[in-house]
């Protein structure tokens, strides 16, 4: 699959739901002989959300009202939808935040996107002249949130993309936000009306054009660099090698 049309699929949502991924530390304990070893160990503690906005993008307070002039934003953690409109640019900034005393971590968010073969078909359109997901991630940071590939599940429909934070990061005095994985998503001129309602074509909601963005913490203590952290993070949570996101239940 070729990976820059691929990697398109993040960008023309219908919604975004934002799910905080909290991972406790990794207690890294041994024993010798008839000795018993006691480690008290700290604690891993992120949080993610996004500018709340309407359904055409646009932010609203906590009382759910546009936002007046010099008037704070709010925040939810339970993600935005989306009226999408060709040629348009939709406020969404998922953002990490660093909680107090969280020990030096390893930082990545994942982002799934559902009924990504509908989204592929628009992409494989040749009138739309999509070469690179960046044209549609506004505010992308590549040196900052370093993208490290995807995992496409044929059977569920989904594709996951897998971005790192530059650097390891440790909780101070006071909550750190950390920059957002991007400011917007803008969906090209181009795209018809019947296109996009493609997207929304499913049987039921779990089939429906969706994108879900997961942010994971791990411990960076006793572990050799970042591959071997997210290992460990996959091993820890009974996930396989390389997996981005938890395995599908099994059939009954």
């Amino acid at each position: 699959m070729n990976r820059n049309k691929t990697l398109l699929l993040t960008a023309l949502c219908v919604a975004l739901a934002l799910a905080g991924g909290v991972l406790g530390t990794l207690a890294w304990l041994s024993d010798r002989d008839s000795v018993t070893n006691t480690f008290t160990v700290g604690s891993v503690n992120i949080t993610l959300d996004e500018t709340k906005v309407n359904t055409n993008g646009d932010p609203l307070n906590a009382d759910n009202k546009p936002v007046e002039e010099d008037e704070e934003p709010a925040r939810t953690g339970t993600g935005n939808t989306y009226k999408l409109l060709p040629g348009k640019v939709y406020l969404k900034d998922p953002t990490v935040t660093v909680e107090p005393g969280s020990v030096e971590s390893h930082l990545r968010m994942v982002m799934t996107v559902h009924n990504a073969p509908a989204v592929q078909a628009i992409l494989d359109e040749p009138a739309h002249g999509l070469t690179d997901y960046a044209d549609l991630l506004v505010g992308w940071k590549p040196e900052v949130w370093r993208y490290n590939g995807f995992v496409y599940d044929e059977e569920a429909g989904t594709i996951s993309f897998e971005f790192r934070y530059h650097e390891t990061v440790t909780g101070g005095a006071e909550a750190l936000p950390l920059e957002p994985l991007f400011t917007g998503l803008q969906v090209p001129g181009t795209v018809t009306g019947a296109e996009l309602k493609a997207l929304q074509g499913g049987e039921g909601p779990e089939d429906d054009f969706r994108i879900v963005v997961t942010a994971h913490a791990v411990q960076a203590a006793a572990l050799d660099g970042e591959d071997a952290a997210w290992s460990a993070f996959n091993q820890q949570l009974g996930w396989a090698e390389g997996d981005l996101q938890p395995p599908a239940d099994p059939e009954p």
